[in-house]
């Protein structure tokens, strides 16, 4: 077993499989950031929440708390994750994903993956993602680390080049070891464009020395008569998305895709393996993938159906997947969404009617945490924190338009509430300290 692939089980995290992300960069798999980004812009994800299907009932499993940036509220600044204990009915915070910016906070630079366990008090870097730009702010290089549980050290366990070439990417380079210690595996993809520079075919050779390349894989693709998308936008999709999918687990970077055939290579010939077909509603939201594999005769079998549904503001509800059990579909997972309106979201400010408000960041926070509170009164403003218990555990006076920092290196992993109040005006922010 790989020596990371225990820590990845209690994780628990919606990228278990990312290992393996990067060789699969441009596939077309429905993820966290096309909802993130395509949902009506005065909406921001709150959070979602995954079920399994277990004797006809849903179960709990997990859930993914969003947080956003205090200057730049589009920006995810953190994603927190739970699991769920059937037998207590509590939810136990297991990961938090971190997201650092350039200074745009367009692009995403560096995501870091923490597990952290509340009793007794862990935090542990498991996992680190590094992106690199070109001039023309397309992306170039993607470093993954994965925390060698030996060494206590994170180590590369995957690799990604892209080049370009007339106004599109022309190939990709990857390396990428199943085990942090195992030979190296390299594959590298070329790819075919339409008239209107969309990715219609990906040829993918792999090899041991980057010498001696042979056939591995072919993808080929269809879009939607609807679709609009050009090699501007979905260049610009690679950029903006593929920090913060990469570590919420999918991509779906190309738009309206109609049909995936994938064929593998048996040394002599090209065979089919596997397929993808998705369906649109009249607003061009897509509401089915179904994932079909090979019988290695003559017909395509079912394999995965994923169902995508909306509320009244067009953002995505939910979406459940069901697998194939011959002759009927069975429900298997389902995740649900919930959104705040990003005008009146708490998350992570919270303000009171009047002219007095407050930034506190990073969110989350690991030792000192620094506070700004606005106000148009020149009075001083109380500052008080307190834990989850509603216990004080730290308090101060200041002036207001000042900025403050609070050490917290002392309090305790868990989630708090700042308060500041001037006169008659309070307001409350929600804090999460890790260990």
């Amino acid at each position: 077993m790989q020596r990371y692939a225990i820590v990845l089980i209690i994780l628990l995290i919606p990228l278990l499989a990312f290992a393996t992300v990067i060789p699969n960069l441009f596939g077309s798999h429905f993820g966290s950031t096309q909802i993130l980004n395509n949902h009506e812009r005065s909406w921001r994800l709150n959070y979602n929440l995954e079920e399994m299907y277990q004797d006809n009932l849903w179960a709990n499993s997990a859930k993914n708390v969003y947080y956003y940036n205090s200057v730049h509220p589009t920006a995810i600044d953190s994603i927190v994750t739970y699991s769920y204990e059937e037998q207590t009915m509590t939810w136990n915070i297991q990961s938090a994903t971190i997201f650092t910016y350039d200074a745009t906070y367009e692009y995403v630079i560096e995501g870091d993956v923490y597990m952290i366990n509340l009793n007794p008090p862990i935090r542990m870097l498991f996992m680190r993602e590094y992106i690199d730009y070109n001039e023309n702010n397309y992306l170039k290089d993607v470093t993954i680390q994965f925390l060698d549980s030996f060494t206590r050290t994170l180590a590369d366990v995957s690799r990604l080049h892209l080049t370009y070439a007339n106004n599109n990417v022309s190939s990709s380079i990857t390396w990428y070891a199943e085990d942090l210690h195992a030979p190296q595996h390299l594959e590298k993809t070329t790819f075919a464009f339409d008239f209107r520079g969309r990715i219609i075919q990906e040829f993918m050779m792999t090899s041991a020395d980057s010498s001696n390349w042979v056939n591995s894989e072919q993808t080929d693709r269809t879009y939607h008569q609807n679709d609009i998308t050009t090699s501007a936008i979905f260049l610009n999709n690679v950029a903006h998305m593929w920090g913060l999918d990469a570590m919420t687990g999918g991509s779906m970077m190309f738009g309206m895709v109609s049909t995936e055939i994938i064929q593998t290579w048996l040394g002599d010939a090209w065979i089919n393996s596997s397929s993808a077909t998705y369906t649109y509603n009249a607003s061009n939201k897509l509401i089915q993938v179904l994932n079909q594999e090979w019988d290695g005769t003559s017909a395509w079998v079912n394999l995965e159906n994923n169902i995508y549904t909306y509320d009244a503001n067009n953002n995505m509800d939910q979406y459940v997947n069901q697998e194939w059990t011959d002759p009927n579909w069975v429900n298997k997972s389902r995740m649900t969404y919930f959104w705040n309106n990003s005008t009146a979201n708490d998350d992570p400010i919270v303000v009171a009617p009047g002219n007095l408000s407050m930034v506190a960041s990073p969110n989350p926070f690991q030792s000192n945490l620094d506070m700004k509170v606005n106000a148009k009164s020149n009075q001083p403003v109380q500052i008080e924190v307190f834990n989850i218990k509603g216990q004080s555990v730290y308090q101060t006076k200041t002036m207001p338009n000042t900025e403050i920092s609070i050490n917290g290196k002392e309090f305790s992993s868990g989630i708090y509430f700042v308060k500041a109040k001037q006169g008659n005006q309070t307001i409350t922010h929600k804090i999460l300290k890790l260990k």
